[in-house]
């Protein structure tokens, strides 16, 4: 088998299915052990690689009980057999009495993928491909080998190894330790007894080990002095480029002493690994990033607005990212109804009816309006209103006032106000006061007045009215009222005159005139006195 294996390359383990003669015979957990390890020794000697064993299958013909100290040899020998690796586990494959083989494609089938898996497990690379072991030494005690660094990919190492220099019987152990603080990451024995002189002799460690990207490592072999000898640190080695040598590595405990050299270390020390098959980065759950809470509305409520060109007409809140620019804006005036309308007045933060806004805090944005009301001002025949109609803020107080007619053709007395409306006013109060709570109309209306010319005849005479005296023709402008009795008194009078015409008819109907109030259809019809004299 080993003149076979040297005639091709890349050989990088023996796989070993066998144990069943073994198993027949009675042979000793013990018994078989100990043939495994000088198997896996001779092996390593002759070929350099390991042995991976595998747990044998159920034959039917032989009792469990014989087959049972073999399956546990092979695993104990996984454990502590250097150059041992685990191959697949087949004893759960019942086979018939008519033999220890496999006799179905299922069987075949199933024992091939266990065997591709266990390879994969352990499919290894030695990280020394050559080395030119330099000056012999064993006159120190401690930790002695090299320094790595692991490249872009992480590597999953299975075992260590140790390289066997003439004379080497002794058992040594091999770790991996933290550069810094000298803590032990794995470590494994290796025993140099019976191994062949200039070769690795490899030991398993408990369960491979993943040695991560980019990170230093230090591997050693514990020495004695007088012991076993190993070489100096001259030792020239050649590596794979999936790890860095760094340099030959001394020391009992940390701070470890570091030569620096990418191709020299001491003993030398070697170790198996594969690439590791990178861990996912796991995709960070994104952090929420924080937002502030904003409220934008209207003042009074209802009212129109819009965010960022969207149109509402109720409150509405929005999370943003903090200082994000948002445009915020509303319209002015806006209708309320007949009579009533909203004028913008401001926003809280005193920006503009649209503007833009970067809150970095939990922010609130009121539309203030002002609530306005209409006032309608109008006025009857024979007059005027004052102030005019129009929009009136809420809660406004406002005096209105009318004004008659009065000139030489024709002449009004105020009556009243009709109103209507909330806080409107109605009755004869001139000016009169309103305030706005609401839509008002105010109707001014207006009597008018009689006209009245008082003269002598012929002209020039005096004569007096209410108390005045006058010497030529005059027009006065009365307001009607209905007649009422009155006790008989002079009110208005004319001097004594003779009536030169008429007789005493006429200046009894002057004086009935002038003295008692008239019905306004009378008093409407009267357009001169005359008052006759000698």
């Amino acid at each position: 088998m080993a003149y076979r294996a040297r005639q091709v390359s890349g050989v990088k383990a023996v796989l070993w299915w066998q144990g069943t003669t073994d198993a027949i015979a009675g042979t000793t957990q013990a018994a078989y052990h100990d043939y495994l390890a000088r198997l896996a020794a001779a092996v390593q000697a002759d070929l350099g690689v390991p042995l991976m064993v595998a747990k044998n299958e159920r034959w039917a013909n032989v009792a469990l009980a014989k087959e049972t100290p073999i399956n546990a040899a092979v695993v104990q020998a996984w454990t502590d057999v250097p150059n041992i690796v685990p191959g697949p586990d087949l004893s759960d494959i019942v086979t018939d009495s008519g033999g220890p083989h496999l006799l179905t494609d299922a069987h075949l089938a199933l024992a091939g993928q266990r065997w591709w898996a266990a390879i994969q497990a352990v499919a290894s690379a030695t990280f020394i491909t050559s080395n030119q072991p330099g000056a012999v030494r064993n006159d120190s005690c401690g930790l002695f080998g090299m320094g790595i660094t692991i490249g872009p990919n992480p590597i999953t190492v299975n075992s260590l190894g140790r390289l066997v220099a003439p004379g080497n019987s002794q058992v040594h152990s091999l770790q991996i330790v933290d550069p810094v603080n000298g803590t032990t990451i794995a470590s494994t024995t290796v025993n140099t007894q019976g191994a062949g002189a200039e070769a690795f002799v490899y030991g398993n460690l408990a369960s491979p080990i993943t040695l991560s990207a980019n990170a230093t490592y230090y591997i050693l072999s514990q020495e004695a002095s007088g012991g076993d000898q190993w070489y100096d640190f001259d030792t020239t080695v050649t590596t794979t480029s999936d790890a860095s040598l760094i340099g030959a590595v001394s020391g009992t405990s940390a701070p470890y002493a570091l030569i620096p050299n990418p191709n020299q270390e001491y003993v030398p020390l070697d170790f198996t690994y594969a690439i590791a098959s990178p861990t996912p980065t796991p995709t960070p759950t994104p952090t929420p990033t924080p937002t502030v809470q904003v409220t934008v509305q209207t003042n009074p409520t209802g009212l129109s607005f819009t965010v960022d060109g969207s149109p509402y007409t109720a409150a509405q809140s929005f999370s943003w990212q903090p200082g994000s620019s948002h445009t915020i804006a509303t319209t002015s005036p806006q209708s309320g109804g007949t009579g009533v309308q909203y004028v913008w007045k401001n926003w809280s933060d005193n920006g503009t009816i649209s503007h833009t806004v970067a809150p970095t805090t939990n922010k609130t944005y009121t539309a203030n309006f002002t609530t306005q009301y209409y006032l309608t001002m109008s006025a009857g025949t024979g007059g005027k209103v004052i102030p005019t109609g129009g929009w009136r803020n809420r809660g406004t107080a406002i005096a209105i006032s009318a004004t008659p007619t009065s000139n030489t053709q024709v002449s009004y007395s105020f009556a009243s106000w009709a109103g209507s409306g909330a806080s409107s006013y109605s009755g004869t109060n001139n000016p009169a006061s309103i305030t706005m709570t609401g839509p008002i109309t105010e109707t001014a209306s207006f009597t008018q007045n009689a006209q009245v010319t008082v003269q002598t005849n012929p002209t020039g005479h005096t004569f007096s009215v209410d108390g005045t005296d006058y010497s030529s023709t005059q027009t006065f402008s009365w307001r009607p009222v209905q007649a009422t009795p009155l006790p008989q008194r002079r009110r208005r009078t004319v001097p004594p005159a003779f009536v030169t015409s008429g007789g005493i008819g006429a200046l009894a109907e002057l004086f009935r005139t002038l003295l008692l109030p008239l019905p306004t259809r009378l008093i409407q019809r009267i357009s001169t006195l005359n008052i006759f004299s000698r």
